[in-house]
């Protein structure tokens, strides 16, 4: 066997035997990010910014739209975290300011699917909604149970939040979006935080394929030597 590769193998073999037994791993399986942003002073023309891609860990996006008359300034705004600034919490902050004939609009889309490996872990959820006109909303699924864990649906004059106790081996779905527009000013912050983990990680398939080859070439290099023996 290819000294380099019964290495690597040996290596990977070490690392995953000196893990911490106890260690909580949260591992992401899908993401998506969604975002829109529209300002405008005469309805028949609009300032716009969009978003649209993962919503993995390290993802930030920050955004103004601005659009201005004699008189007035109309902002639509986002600010979005996600697990970079903080590695255990992503923050989603919209904001749509306007009045008169032109106005403002901010929407979010937010998906994402994840596996919890190890005990003692959760969720924090908390969602502020202030004034003006719109919707916001999460839910979170228990998808190895088919059950809903948690759940918030509200205009934006009124918000909550929740604490969940994520269990072992079990994959959630979180859900999570928002849809203001003007007038009225609304506001809406969507924060949540990991409890008790060891880390956030995403998948690499590279890396997992070498790690199967890795072990296949190990485990045959072994075959041989005791069969040789």
């Amino acid at each position: 066997m290819d000294m380099k590769l019964r290495s690597f193998a040996s290596a990977i073999l070490l690392s995953f035997l000196l893990t911490p037994a106890h260690a909580t791993v949260i591992t992401v399986l899908n993401s998506q990010l969604e975002v829109s942003l529209a300002a405008w002073h005469d309805p028949t023309s609009k300032n716009t910014a969009s978003y649209s891609g993962s919503g993995s860990p390290n993802t930030a996006y920050n955004q103004l739209v601005v659009s201005t008359d004699q008189t007035h300034t109309y902002v639509s705004e986002a600010k979005i975290h996600l697990f970079d600034s903080s590695p255990n919490r992503a923050t989603i902050h919209l904001d749509a300011i306007g009045s008169g004939i032109g106005g403002a609009s901010a929407t979010y889309d937010f998906d994402w699917l994840f596996r919890v490996d190890g005990s003692g872990s959760g969720l924090s959820m908390n969602q502020e909604s202030i004034g003006g006109a719109g919707t916001a909303s999460y839910r979170l699924i228990d998808t190895t149970l088919g059950t809903t864990v948690a759940e918030l649906d509200r205009t934006t004059h009124a918000g909550g939040g929740d604490e969940v106790v994520l269990l072992d081996s079990h994959i959630y779905r979180l859900i999570a979006n928002a849809d203001l527009w003007t007038p009225g000013d609304p506001y809406v912050a969507y924060d949540m935080e990991f409890k008790n983990i060891d880390s956030i990680q995403v998948p690499a398939p590279f890396t997992a394929i070498c790690l199967i080859a890795g072990l296949i070439g190990f485990i045959g290099s072994s075959f041989l030597e005791v069969r040789r023996a």
